[in-house]
Protein backbone atom coordinates (compact mmCIF):
# COMPACT_ATOMS: atom_id res chain seq x y z
CA UNK A 1 0.00 0.00 0.00
CA UNK A 2 1.52 3.38 -0.95
CA UNK A 3 2.27 5.49 1.75
CA UNK A 4 0.42 9.04 1.65
CA UNK A 5 3.18 10.32 2.76
CA UNK A 6 4.65 10.12 -0.31
CA UNK A 7 3.09 12.46 -2.03
CA UNK A 8 3.42 15.36 0.30
CA UNK A 9 5.26 18.10 -0.27
CA UNK A 10 7.45 19.70 2.88
CA UNK A 11 6.30 23.67 2.48
CA UNK A 12 8.63 24.47 5.89
CA UNK A 13 11.77 22.72 6.61
CA UNK A 14 10.82 21.46 10.10
CA UNK A 15 7.65 19.63 8.00
CA UNK A 16 5.00 21.74 9.95
CA UNK A 17 3.20 22.46 6.79
CA UNK A 18 3.02 19.54 4.23
CA UNK A 19 1.53 20.09 0.80
CA UNK A 20 -0.34 17.85 -1.87
CA UNK A 21 -1.38 18.46 -5.38
CA UNK A 22 -4.70 18.23 -6.05
CA UNK A 23 -4.46 19.73 -9.29
CA UNK A 24 -1.53 21.76 -11.75
CA UNK A 25 -2.18 25.06 -12.11
CA UNK A 26 -2.51 27.07 -15.41
CA UNK A 27 0.24 26.50 -17.49
CA UNK A 28 -1.18 29.32 -20.06
CA UNK A 29 -0.94 32.24 -16.83
CA UNK A 30 2.55 33.53 -15.12
CA UNK A 31 4.24 32.83 -12.51
CA UNK A 32 2.89 35.07 -9.93
CA UNK A 33 5.51 37.48 -8.41
CA UNK A 34 5.11 37.53 -4.81
CA UNK A 35 5.94 40.88 -3.97
CA UNK A 36 5.03 43.21 -0.70
CA UNK A 37 1.68 44.39 -1.30
CA UNK A 38 0.30 41.49 -4.21
CA UNK A 39 -3.25 40.36 -3.87
CA UNK A 40 -3.85 37.16 -4.07
CA UNK A 41 -7.40 36.16 -4.44
CA UNK A 42 -8.18 32.65 -3.42
CA UNK A 43 -11.21 30.33 -2.33
CA UNK A 44 -10.09 27.76 0.55
CA UNK A 45 -12.23 25.38 2.93
CA UNK A 46 -10.77 24.41 6.72
CA UNK A 47 -10.80 21.43 8.18
CA UNK A 48 -9.81 19.83 11.23
CA UNK A 49 -9.09 15.87 12.57
CA UNK A 50 -11.29 14.89 15.40
CA UNK A 51 -10.36 11.18 17.20
CA UNK A 52 -10.64 8.10 14.95
CA UNK A 53 -14.10 5.87 16.11
CA UNK A 54 -13.30 3.16 18.45
CA UNK A 55 -12.24 -0.29 17.06
CA UNK A 56 -14.85 -3.20 18.03
CA UNK A 57 -13.38 -6.10 20.65
CA UNK A 58 -14.45 -9.07 22.71
CA UNK A 59 -14.69 -6.48 25.59
CA UNK A 60 -17.90 -4.57 25.61
CA UNK A 61 -20.38 -7.90 24.35
CA UNK A 62 -21.50 -8.64 27.68
CA UNK A 63 -19.45 -11.92 27.66
CA UNK A 64 -16.61 -12.05 30.76
CA UNK A 65 -13.77 -13.49 29.07
CA UNK A 66 -11.49 -12.86 32.59
CA UNK A 67 -9.63 -15.65 34.44
CA UNK A 68 -11.66 -14.92 37.19
CA UNK A 69 -15.29 -15.88 35.19
CA UNK A 70 -13.77 -19.68 34.99
CA UNK A 71 -14.69 -19.39 31.44
CA UNK A 72 -12.25 -21.60 29.17
CA UNK A 73 -12.42 -21.69 25.37
CA UNK A 74 -10.60 -25.20 25.15
CA UNK A 75 -9.61 -25.96 21.53
CA UNK A 76 -12.54 -23.82 20.26
CA UNK A 77 -14.83 -21.24 20.09
CA UNK A 78 -16.34 -21.04 23.50
CA UNK A 79 -19.34 -18.65 21.95
CA UNK A 80 -21.02 -17.43 18.83
CA UNK A 81 -19.58 -14.22 18.91
CA UNK A 82 -15.68 -15.22 19.15
CA UNK A 83 -15.22 -15.68 15.34
CA UNK A 84 -16.78 -12.16 14.60
CA UNK A 85 -14.59 -10.52 17.32
CA UNK A 86 -11.19 -12.33 16.50
CA UNK A 87 -11.70 -10.74 13.12
CA UNK A 88 -12.11 -7.29 13.93
CA UNK A 89 -9.13 -7.36 16.40
CA UNK A 90 -7.10 -8.87 13.31
CA UNK A 91 -8.64 -5.63 10.97
CA UNK A 92 -7.59 -3.47 13.91
CA UNK A 93 -4.23 -4.97 14.40
CA UNK A 94 -3.30 -4.63 10.22
CA UNK A 95 -4.02 -0.87 10.22
CA UNK A 96 -1.71 0.84 12.30
CA UNK A 97 -3.00 4.23 12.17
CA UNK A 98 -7.51 4.68 12.69
CA UNK A 99 -8.73 6.84 10.06
CA UNK A 100 -9.73 9.97 11.83
CA UNK A 101 -12.64 11.87 11.19
CA UNK A 102 -12.19 14.82 9.00
CA UNK A 103 -14.52 18.22 9.58
CA UNK A 104 -14.86 20.99 7.27
CA UNK A 105 -14.87 23.86 9.84
CA UNK A 106 -14.47 26.75 7.11
CA UNK A 107 -15.40 27.68 3.88
CA UNK A 108 -14.70 31.22 2.33
CA UNK A 109 -17.61 30.86 0.05
CA UNK A 110 -19.74 30.78 2.67
CA UNK A 111 -18.52 33.83 3.77
CA UNK A 112 -18.88 35.74 0.97
CA UNK A 113 -20.50 33.68 -1.85
CA UNK A 114 -19.27 36.87 -4.64
CA UNK A 115 -15.85 37.21 -4.39
CA UNK A 116 -12.55 35.40 -3.43
CA UNK A 117 -10.92 35.65 -0.18
CA UNK A 118 -8.17 38.26 -1.09
CA UNK A 119 -5.53 38.28 0.98
CA UNK A 120 -2.04 41.07 0.84
CA UNK A 121 1.45 39.91 0.49
CA UNK A 122 4.33 40.65 2.82
CA UNK A 123 2.24 42.62 5.57
CA UNK A 124 2.23 39.50 8.04
CA UNK A 125 -1.16 38.35 8.09
CA UNK A 126 -2.53 36.89 11.09
CA UNK A 127 -3.02 33.08 9.75
CA UNK A 128 0.87 32.49 8.60
CA UNK A 129 -0.19 29.68 7.00
CA UNK A 130 -2.43 30.96 4.82
CA UNK A 131 0.30 33.28 3.05
CA UNK A 132 3.37 30.68 3.34
CA UNK A 133 1.10 27.90 1.44
CA UNK A 134 -0.41 30.46 -1.35
CA UNK A 135 3.25 31.37 -2.02
CA UNK A 136 3.85 27.97 -3.35
CA UNK A 137 0.96 28.16 -5.64
CA UNK A 138 0.38 29.05 -9.17
CA UNK A 139 -3.01 30.50 -10.68
CA UNK A 140 -5.71 27.54 -11.51
CA UNK A 141 -4.05 25.33 -8.99
CA UNK A 142 -5.28 23.58 -6.47
CA UNK A 143 -3.89 22.06 -3.28
CA UNK A 144 -4.14 20.75 0.15
CA UNK A 145 -2.10 21.75 2.81
CA UNK A 146 -2.08 20.10 6.44
CA UNK A 147 -0.49 22.50 9.04
CA UNK A 148 0.93 22.05 12.89
CA UNK A 149 -1.22 24.49 15.30
CA UNK A 150 1.92 26.79 15.61
CA UNK A 151 1.36 28.44 12.16
CA UNK A 152 -2.68 27.98 12.21
CA UNK A 153 -2.07 30.77 15.20
CA UNK A 154 -5.05 33.30 14.20
CA UNK A 155 -7.10 31.57 12.36
CA UNK A 156 -9.63 31.71 15.27
CA UNK A 157 -9.88 35.33 15.33
CA UNK A 158 -10.13 35.37 11.68
CA UNK A 159 -13.14 33.10 11.32
CA UNK A 160 -14.64 35.18 14.39
CA UNK A 161 -14.40 38.06 12.23
CA UNK A 162 -15.27 36.46 9.11
CA UNK A 163 -18.35 34.74 10.84
CA UNK A 164 -19.64 38.30 11.95
CA UNK A 165 -19.28 39.76 8.76
CA UNK A 166 -21.67 37.32 7.44
CA UNK A 167 -24.22 37.31 10.08
CA UNK A 168 -24.20 41.36 9.56
CA UNK A 169 -24.73 40.83 6.09
CA UNK A 170 -27.43 38.67 6.61
CA UNK A 171 -29.08 41.25 8.96
CA UNK A 172 -28.53 43.80 6.12
CA UNK A 173 -30.44 42.36 3.63
CA UNK A 174 -33.57 42.01 5.97
CA UNK A 175 -33.22 45.28 7.23
CA UNK A 176 -32.28 44.99 10.83
CA UNK A 177 -29.23 46.83 12.62
CA UNK A 178 -25.82 44.95 12.63
CA UNK A 179 -24.02 43.77 15.86
CA UNK A 180 -20.37 43.63 17.29
CA UNK A 181 -19.38 42.56 20.59
CA UNK A 182 -18.88 45.25 23.18
CA UNK A 183 -17.39 45.90 26.08
CA UNK A 184 -14.03 43.95 28.06
CA UNK A 185 -16.05 42.87 31.52
CA UNK A 186 -16.62 39.00 32.25
CA UNK A 187 -20.59 39.26 30.98
CA UNK A 188 -19.17 40.48 27.64
CA UNK A 189 -16.75 37.96 27.41
CA UNK A 190 -19.00 35.23 28.19
CA UNK A 191 -21.48 36.09 25.78
CA UNK A 192 -18.96 36.35 22.93
CA UNK A 193 -17.45 33.10 24.22
CA UNK A 194 -21.01 31.32 23.87
CA UNK A 195 -21.62 32.90 20.47
CA UNK A 196 -18.42 31.49 19.19
CA UNK A 197 -18.15 28.24 21.23
CA UNK A 198 -18.27 26.12 17.80
CA UNK A 199 -14.61 27.60 17.03
CA UNK A 200 -13.21 26.63 20.88
CA UNK A 201 -12.46 23.01 18.98
CA UNK A 202 -10.01 24.87 16.83
CA UNK A 203 -7.77 26.07 19.77
CA UNK A 204 -4.21 24.62 18.98
CA UNK A 205 -4.95 22.15 17.24
CA UNK A 206 -3.68 20.87 13.40
CA UNK A 207 -5.99 22.20 10.78
CA UNK A 208 -5.89 21.30 6.75
CA UNK A 209 -6.11 23.89 4.43
CA UNK A 210 -7.80 23.42 0.50
CA UNK A 211 -6.55 26.23 -2.06
CA UNK A 212 -7.90 27.38 -4.91
CA UNK A 213 -5.82 30.07 -6.69
CA UNK A 214 -8.15 32.18 -8.62
CA UNK A 215 -5.16 34.90 -9.57
CA UNK A 216 -2.77 37.48 -8.10
CA UNK A 217 -2.73 40.89 -8.65
CA UNK A 218 0.20 43.28 -8.49
CA UNK A 219 -0.04 45.85 -5.94
CA UNK A 220 -0.94 49.09 -8.70
CA UNK A 221 -3.86 46.96 -10.27
CA UNK A 222 -6.43 46.95 -7.40
CA UNK A 223 -8.33 49.44 -5.32
CA UNK A 224 -6.61 48.86 -1.34
CA UNK A 225 -8.71 48.69 1.43
CA UNK A 226 -9.22 51.91 3.39
CA UNK A 227 -6.91 49.94 6.26
CA UNK A 228 -4.64 49.95 4.64
CA UNK A 229 -4.19 53.29 3.48
CA UNK A 230 -2.01 55.98 4.90
CA UNK A 231 -4.68 58.74 6.27
CA UNK A 232 -3.41 61.56 3.93
CA UNK A 233 -3.92 59.18 0.77
CA UNK A 234 -7.67 57.95 1.59
CA UNK A 235 -8.07 62.65 2.21
CA UNK A 236 -6.92 62.86 -1.21
CA UNK A 237 -8.90 59.98 -2.69
CA UNK A 238 -12.50 60.69 -1.41
CA UNK A 239 -13.26 63.98 -3.46
CA UNK A 240 -11.87 62.26 -6.30
CA UNK A 241 -14.84 59.60 -5.90
CA UNK A 242 -17.73 61.92 -4.61
CA UNK A 243 -16.92 63.85 -8.33
CA UNK A 244 -17.14 60.35 -10.09
CA UNK A 245 -20.22 59.63 -8.98
CA UNK A 246 -21.39 63.38 -9.37
CA UNK A 247 -21.07 62.23 -13.17
CA UNK A 248 -22.17 59.12 -12.80
CA UNK A 249 -25.63 60.18 -11.40
CA UNK A 250 -26.05 62.95 -13.76
CA UNK A 251 -25.90 59.89 -16.59
CA UNK A 252 -28.39 58.38 -15.06
CA UNK A 253 -25.82 55.33 -13.64
CA UNK A 254 -27.45 55.07 -10.28
CA UNK A 255 -25.52 51.67 -9.31
CA UNK A 256 -22.05 53.04 -10.35
CA UNK A 257 -22.90 56.39 -8.68
CA UNK A 258 -23.52 54.58 -5.72
CA UNK A 259 -20.31 52.32 -5.82
CA UNK A 260 -17.99 55.59 -5.61
CA UNK A 261 -20.16 57.34 -2.87
CA UNK A 262 -19.90 54.10 -0.97
CA UNK A 263 -15.92 53.99 -1.25
CA UNK A 264 -15.83 58.22 -0.52
CA UNK A 265 -18.13 57.49 2.76
CA UNK A 266 -15.61 54.51 3.62
CA UNK A 267 -12.48 56.80 2.99
CA UNK A 268 -13.92 59.85 4.56
CA UNK A 269 -15.20 57.65 8.28
CA UNK A 270 -11.85 56.16 8.06
CA UNK A 271 -10.15 59.61 8.01
CA UNK A 272 -12.57 60.97 10.96
CA UNK A 273 -11.00 57.94 12.87
CA UNK A 274 -7.69 58.62 12.75
CA UNK A 275 -5.72 59.38 14.98
CA UNK A 276 -4.26 62.55 13.48
CA UNK A 277 -7.80 64.13 13.00
CA UNK A 278 -8.98 62.76 16.55
CA UNK A 279 -6.08 65.20 18.09
CA UNK A 280 -7.32 68.39 15.73
CA UNK A 281 -10.54 68.00 17.23
CA UNK A 282 -9.42 67.91 20.49
CA UNK A 283 -7.11 71.00 20.17
CA UNK A 284 -10.17 72.84 18.44
CA UNK A 285 -11.96 72.40 21.25
CA UNK A 286 -9.89 72.80 23.43
CA UNK A 287 -9.27 76.24 21.91
CA UNK A 288 -12.20 76.93 21.14
CA UNK A 289 -12.39 77.52 17.48
CA UNK A 290 -14.61 76.54 14.83
CA UNK A 291 -11.38 76.51 12.03
CA UNK A 292 -8.62 74.00 12.14
CA UNK A 293 -6.15 73.67 13.83
CA UNK A 294 -3.85 70.75 14.74
CA UNK A 295 -2.62 69.34 18.00
CA UNK A 296 0.50 70.21 19.99
CA UNK A 297 1.59 66.65 20.94
CA UNK A 298 4.65 66.19 22.81
CA UNK A 299 6.91 63.86 20.48
CA UNK A 300 9.97 63.40 18.43
CA UNK A 301 11.14 66.00 16.11
CA UNK A 302 10.29 62.83 12.86
CA UNK A 303 6.86 62.43 14.18
CA UNK A 304 6.13 66.24 14.47
CA UNK A 305 7.60 66.94 11.52
CA UNK A 306 5.53 64.07 9.74
CA UNK A 307 1.64 65.15 11.37
CA UNK A 308 2.58 68.68 10.68
CA UNK A 309 2.70 67.86 7.09
CA UNK A 310 -0.65 65.90 7.18
CA UNK A 311 -1.94 68.31 9.12
CA UNK A 312 -1.33 70.90 7.22
CA UNK A 313 -3.52 69.61 4.59
CA UNK A 314 -6.31 67.81 6.02
CA UNK A 315 -8.94 70.46 6.54
CA UNK A 316 -11.49 69.69 9.59
CA UNK A 317 -14.30 72.00 7.52
CA UNK A 318 -13.59 70.43 4.25
CA UNK A 319 -13.30 66.93 5.85
CA UNK A 320 -16.94 67.56 7.19
CA UNK A 321 -18.45 69.29 4.13
CA UNK A 322 -17.21 65.91 2.34
CA UNK A 323 -18.81 63.62 4.53
CA UNK A 324 -22.36 65.45 4.50
CA UNK A 325 -22.51 65.81 0.81
CA UNK A 326 -21.48 62.03 0.55
CA UNK A 327 -24.00 60.99 2.87
CA UNK A 328 -26.51 63.27 1.07
CA UNK A 329 -25.67 61.48 -2.39
CA UNK A 330 -25.86 58.09 -1.15
CA UNK A 331 -29.17 58.95 -0.05
CA UNK A 332 -30.29 60.20 -3.37
CA UNK A 333 -28.89 56.89 -4.41
CA UNK A 334 -30.65 54.78 -2.59
CA UNK A 335 -34.21 56.81 -3.04
CA UNK A 336 -33.31 55.86 -6.96
CA UNK A 337 -32.91 52.44 -6.51
CA UNK A 338 -35.72 51.75 -4.25
CA UNK A 339 -33.56 51.07 -0.46
CA UNK A 340 -35.67 53.81 1.54
CA UNK A 341 -33.99 52.10 4.73
CA UNK A 342 -30.12 52.88 4.00
CA UNK A 343 -31.60 56.60 3.25
CA UNK A 344 -32.92 57.32 6.94
CA UNK A 345 -29.54 56.90 8.87
CA UNK A 346 -27.50 58.65 6.46
CA UNK A 347 -29.62 61.74 6.63
CA UNK A 348 -29.97 61.77 10.33
CA UNK A 349 -26.37 61.64 10.53
CA UNK A 350 -26.41 65.02 8.43
CA UNK A 351 -28.88 66.34 10.83
CA UNK A 352 -27.21 65.82 13.74
CA UNK A 353 -24.67 68.44 12.87
CA UNK A 354 -27.22 70.07 10.77
CA UNK A 355 -30.35 70.61 11.51
CA UNK A 356 -31.83 72.40 9.04
CA UNK A 357 -30.33 70.97 5.93
CA UNK A 358 -32.93 71.11 3.43
CA UNK A 359 -31.61 67.79 0.88
CA UNK A 360 -31.56 65.70 4.46
CA UNK A 361 -35.33 66.52 5.69
CA UNK A 362 -36.59 66.54 1.76
CA UNK A 363 -35.12 62.66 1.66
CA UNK A 364 -35.52 61.40 5.00
CA UNK A 365 -38.90 62.35 4.49
CA UNK A 366 -39.39 60.65 1.11
CA UNK A 367 -38.02 57.64 2.17
CA UNK A 368 -40.24 57.47 5.58
CA UNK A 369 -42.85 57.96 2.51
CA UNK A 370 -41.74 55.32 0.24
CA UNK A 371 -41.40 52.78 3.39
CA UNK A 372 -45.13 53.72 4.59
CA UNK A 373 -44.81 52.78 7.96
CA UNK A 374 -44.25 56.01 9.26
CA UNK A 375 -46.28 58.31 7.53
CA UNK A 376 -46.53 60.74 10.90
CA UNK A 377 -42.44 61.18 10.77
CA UNK A 378 -42.64 61.72 7.03
CA UNK A 379 -45.60 64.63 7.81
CA UNK A 380 -43.07 66.24 10.43
CA UNK A 381 -40.01 66.24 8.23
CA UNK A 382 -42.04 67.87 5.26
CA UNK A 383 -43.48 70.37 7.75
CA UNK A 384 -40.24 70.87 9.19
CA UNK A 385 -38.98 71.77 5.54
CA UNK A 386 -41.79 73.86 5.07
CA UNK A 387 -41.15 76.08 7.89
CA UNK A 388 -37.28 76.58 6.95
CA UNK A 389 -37.93 77.15 3.23
CA UNK A 390 -40.88 80.08 4.17
CA UNK A 391 -38.10 81.55 6.43
CA UNK A 392 -35.36 81.21 3.86
CA UNK A 393 -37.61 83.37 1.50
CA UNK A 394 -37.14 80.27 -1.00
CA UNK A 395 -39.33 81.18 -4.43
CA UNK A 396 -42.47 79.79 -3.88
CA UNK A 397 -42.32 78.47 -7.72
CA UNK A 398 -38.81 77.38 -7.28
CA UNK A 399 -37.48 73.77 -7.54
CA UNK A 400 -38.22 73.51 -3.41
CA UNK A 401 -41.10 74.26 -3.03
CA UNK A 402 -42.52 72.53 -6.27
CA UNK A 403 -40.75 69.00 -4.68
CA UNK A 404 -42.07 69.18 -1.82
CA UNK A 405 -45.58 70.52 -2.76
CA UNK A 406 -45.09 66.91 -4.92
CA UNK A 407 -44.18 64.92 -2.00
CA UNK A 408 -46.52 66.40 0.51
CA UNK A 409 -49.68 65.57 -1.82
CA UNK A 410 -48.31 62.01 -2.28
CA UNK A 411 -48.60 62.10 1.84
CA UNK A 412 -52.50 63.56 1.93
CA UNK A 413 -53.17 60.70 -0.40
CA UNK A 414 -51.30 57.46 1.44
CA UNK A 415 -52.44 59.42 4.85
CA UNK A 416 -56.27 59.66 3.63
CA UNK A 417 -56.33 55.80 2.39
CA UNK A 418 -54.63 55.00 6.03
CA UNK A 419 -57.25 56.61 7.90
CA UNK A 420 -59.69 54.88 5.79
CA UNK A 421 -58.26 51.48 6.39
CA UNK A 422 -58.47 52.15 9.90
CA UNK A 423 -62.28 53.40 9.85
CA UNK A 424 -62.83 50.23 8.29
CA UNK A 425 -61.18 48.11 10.59
CA UNK A 426 -62.96 50.01 13.66
CA UNK A 427 -66.32 49.68 12.46
CA UNK A 428 -66.23 46.06 12.02
CA UNK A 429 -64.92 45.90 15.27
CA UNK A 430 -68.00 47.28 16.81
CA UNK A 431 -70.72 45.57 14.46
Amino acid sequence: MEDPMSKMDKVTPDGGILKILLRDGDKTKPRPQWVRGANARFHYQVYTYGKPMKESSPQGSGHDHSAKSGHTHGNGPCCSHTRTATKDVEVSANREFPQPKRKKVGDSREDDPERPFELRIGFSFSVKAMEMCVKTMTVGERSRFLCMPEYCEGYVQLAKVLKQERENRNKAKQGLPTSRVHGCCAHALHQEMESQSDLAELYNVPLEFEIELVDVQSPDSYVREPWEMETIDKYREAPIRKEEGGKLYKEGRYPQALEKYTRALALLESVSMSSTVMDMQRAQVADGKKSRQSADLESDSQTEDTKSEVDNEINLDTLNALMQACRLNYAACKLKLGDPESVIPQCTEVLKQDPTNVKALFRRGQAFLQIGRDLDLAQHDFEKLRNILEAGNYAKAGPEFTELRKEEQLLETKLRAHREKERRMFSNIFK
